[in-house]
């Protein structure tokens, strides 16, 4: 019992940091790391992001 409410704690935790660092994201200038940080946004979608942001400033 003690074990499950401990996960259950320990998840709750997560999905609010997660939350909270997701929504501190500048994307304008953020790395590719921070990327993957946001919903959807997988590694490859984020290089292109990158690359995006190198070619056209």
């Amino acid at each position: 019992m003690k074990r499950s409410l401990l996960i259950i704690l320990l998840i709750t935790i997560s999905i609010t940091a997660f939350s909270y660092v997701e929504d501190r994201i500048d994307i304008n200038r953020a790395k590719i790391r921070e990327l993957m940080f946001l919903p959807t946004i997988n590694y490859d979608i984020a290089l292109k992001i990158i690359e995006y942001r190198k070619k056209n400033g």
